[in-house]
């Protein structure tokens, strides 16, 4: 399980701009959303057009992307308690934007509606009523967003692209209008921005283990890797030695490294 995750056990935290950018981008959505959630927009009247207009099979496909959504959480959840002591800083950051969205997402649809959304509505024969907003998206995108700063950019990717099919799919099973599935979405991001806002996240640089071997992978062997203390945004700096005794300095591009490049260059 550790080679989908990035970040070593007691890695430095920070808090990052991308962080409040996160929690910015989602109450814009989460109270645009809210505003709107009285009333149809036409773009949600020709987005519910396109949704239902494909062939009847397509529900038992949207039925099982909206499960699926369910399943990475979990899996997700598994994946981390596997890792024992290593992740128990990501198990928390998890259990707390979990149990908060459930929370907030509760009681936004009480607000709004009246009543409880079904926990599994999947799973229902009966007419679903839709509500918001849409509980699965919410947990699914807090429980990614969360984690992203943790995961490689593969699962990253995975991760976010079934928050989009999972978000299309709500709506088009009507347990939601688009905007009451595009608030799940912006509650998910207020929350998991929230959280990594308050506790930071792993400065994302790759772990010496992986460092070796992927200098192994080019033809060189080098020993005795061990980080220097002088260290920068996005790259992990490394003194070893070679077979041949000389010293070496190694630098490891992490996960920020194209965002330094980027803020460098501006």
């Amino acid at each position: 399980m550790s080679r989908y995750f990035v970040s070593e056990r007691d890695q430095p935290r920070m808090r990052r701009a991308a962080d409040a950018v996160m929690v910015v981008t989602g109450l814009v959505l989460l109270l645009w959303t809210t505003v709107n959630a009285d009333r149809i927009l036409a773009l949600e009247e020709a987005l519910l057009a396109l949704a239902t207009s494909v062939p009847s099979w397509f529900e038992q496909a949207y039925r099982l992307v909206y499960f699926a959504g369910l399943l990475i959480v979990v899996a997700l959840v598994i994946a981390v308690i596997a890792q024992g002591r290593r992740r128990l800083d990501l198990l928390r950051d998890i259990v707390l934007a979990l149990v908060a969205t459930l929370g907030l997402a509760l009681l936004l649809a009480w607000w709004i509606d009246g009543e409880l959304p079904m926990a599994f509505p999947e799973f229902s024969s009966a007419a679903v009523e839709p509500h918001f907003p849409v509980m699965r998206g919410a947990l699914l995108t807090s429980a990614i967003a969360v984690s992203a700063p943790h995961l490689t950019r593969p699962l990253r990717r995975t991760g976010w692209t079934l928050v989009v099919l999972a978000t299309i799919a709500a709506f088009g099973l009507g347990f939601g209008m688009p905007s009451d599935a595009v608030g799940g979405v912006g509650l998910g991001l207020v929350i998991a921005g929230t959280i990594l806002l308050i506790f930071g996240s792993p400065r994302g640089y790759p772990d010496v283990a992986s460092i070796t071997e992927a200098l192994a992978e080019l033809g060189l062997v080098v020993d005795n890797l061990t980080v220097t203390p002088d260290q920068s945004w996005g790259t992990r700096r490394l003194s070893g030695v070679l077979d041949d005794r000389r010293e070496v300095e190694v630098k490891a591009y992490g996960r920020d490294a194209t965002d330094s490049q980027l803020m460098s260059k501006a």
